[in-house]
């Protein structure tokens, strides 16, 4: 089964936006459904990460684009992150403008490429702020 984050996708965004957070949501959903294993990308693999070293999910996790530090995040979030502190949510509802075309490039079934898509249209600038901040360590810019 795979699951959207809160917040992503134009889900209702939780009230905390910390990986701890998202990882006590994800491992309490994990435990509902009764999953054997996690599996993450990017953010995903953050959140699995610290599903796992919190103990709140005791079984086999795989990461995918984990990001360990604020150095190993792509340098595109890094100055996403600066220019948001500046221009807050403006530089992520560029970012939501610019998808189709990187979406071109990607290596997707096209009928799979207009279902991301349509998902990824649902993000909210505002929002999409608030993860990146809280995920580049509330403020911690590069």
């Amino acid at each position: 089964m795979a699951v959207t984050l809160p917040g992503h996708g134009g889900t209702p965004p939780p009230e905390d936006f910390s990986i701890e957070n998202y990882a006590r949501l994800t491992a309490e959903l994990a435990a509902d459904i009764g999953c054997d294993v996690v599996v993450g990308f990017s953010i995903g693999a953050s959140v699995a990460l610290e599903m796992t070293a919190s103990g709140a999910f005791k079984g086999p996790v795989v990461l995918l684009g984990p990001s360990l530090s604020l150095q190993d995040e792509p340098a595109f979030l890094r100055i996403m992150d600066w220019l948001g502190t500046v221009l807050g949510s403006l530089p992520s509802a560029m970012m939501l403008k610019m998808i189709p075309m990187a979406a071109k490039h990607a290596r997707v079934a096209e009928d799979r490429r207009a279902e991301l898509l349509a998902d990824l249209r649902k993000n909210d600038p505002a929002i999409m702020r608030q993860i990146l901040w809280s995920a580049m360590g509330g403020g911690g810019h590069a």
